[in-house]
Parts: structure tokens; C-alpha cells; sequence
């Protein structure tokens, strides 16, 4: 895995001043992307996804390029997570929260999707506790 340190130093010598912070977000958003089961699971949400123009809950969205893709295929689709998210697209909206606590209404969505997210759930509620 490419250290950290060595992008921003590479970033700064050509003259791109960026945060280390969005550029280890980006790092894990790249790793996550290309040597992950995303590859395998993204598909699997496309194929099950209605044929009809759908409106679309993606919990646990940080690093993911779905609720985008999702978006830019004409699905009104909205984002949650405990932490921001920084991609935009006319289709989609973010709220930063908690999932046990949804500032939706009931049956507001006609599917929603938790890629390699329900199994992380448990370890916030658990450093919350503890």
C-alpha cells in the first residue's frame, strides 16, 4: 500500500497543496475500489435494482462511489453515514447520522443497500458504550 507520506510529499514537490487528511480519504476510497469485494458486490446491486427509476437509501456511504453512480443513473439517491461525505450529484443527498436513528420516514425508500456496512454497526455502538 502506498504510504501516506509519500503522496503528500510527491503532491507538494509538484507544486499541490492538499490536506493529508483528504488525501489518505481518497487512498482508502482507491483501496477500497480496486482491491476489495466491491468488485464483486457493486454488480450484485445493479442487478438487483428495479427496473423503474427508484428511490435509493445507501447506509454507510463514506467511501463508497455508488450513491454517485446510482445517481447518474437516474435514481433519486440518498446517503447516511456518522461521517461526511464530499462527493456531489444533482440526485443525491447526504445526511450525516446514525442509522438507529433515521431521519426518514418509514416506507419513504423503495430499496436500500448496506455494502460491507451492517458488520461495522455493532463496533460504534460498542466504543460508544465502552
Amino acid at each position: 500500500m502506498i504510504e501516506l507520506a509519500t503522496v503528500t510529499h510527491f503532491l507538494n514537490k509538484v507544486g499541490i497543496k492538499i490536506s493529508g487528511c483528504v488525501v489518505k480519504e481518497e487512498l482508502v476510497r482507491w483501496y477500497a475500489g480496486n482491491f476489495t469485494e466491491r468488485i464483486v458486490e457493486y454488480p450484485l446491486v445493479f442487478s438487483h435494482l428495479p427496473k423503474t427509476k427508484a428511490k435509493i437509501l445507501d447506509v454507510g456511504c463514506r467511501y463508497s462511489l455508488l450513491p454517485i453512480q446510482l445517481a447518474s443513473m437516474g435514481h433519486q439517491v440518498y446517503g447516511i453515514d456518522l461521517f461526511d461525505y464530499r462527493k456531489r450529484h444533482p440526485n443525491f443527498s447526504f445526511f450525516k447520522g446514525d442509522i438507529l436513528k433515521p431521519p426518514f420516514k418509514k416506507e419513504f425508500f423503495d430499496v436500500v443497500i448496506a455494502v460491507s456496512t451492517v458488520e461495522h454497526i455493532g463496533l460504534f455502538l460498542r466504543r460508544e458504550e465502552g
